[in-house]
């Protein structure tokens, strides 16, 4: 069974182990670009599946490591500045990818009108 990690990986694309249980680099990096995909919901004008995203976080509560949860608020801070940044070219590229992952992982439920 896969942990947190390794649904969030999902989203972007990559995996983690499922011993994992302690904040390593690569668990730092999950946290990170999950924080730009859900910063990126509001920002790019999209609308994600919340009951997909809570069954997957919910789904192994053993794997979430120490420090997920203040993580995830630092880079989702960071994320939200960074966003306010975007604009033009850069930003349709960020959101084209954030939108593809989105769509990959099925979290994606229709753009806002």
């Amino acid at each position: 069974m896969r942990t947190l990690l390794a649904a969030i990986c999902v989203i972007v694309a990559a995996t983690v182990p499922s011993t994992a249980m302690t904040m390593s680099e690569r668990d730092k990096d999950a946290i990170r670009n999950l924080a730009q995909i859900l910063a990126g919901e509001q920002f790019c004008g999209l609308e994600f599946d919340q009951d997909i995203l809570t069954k997957r976080l919910t789904s192994d509560p053993d794997g979430i490591p120490e420090g997920f949860l203040v993580a995830l608020e630092e880079a989702m801070t960071v994320a939200r500045f960074t966003q306010e940044h975007i604009t033009g070219s850069h930003k349709a590229v960020h959101c084209a990818t954030v939108k593809a992952l989105a769509e990959k992982s099925g979290i994606l439920k229709a753009p806002i009108e």
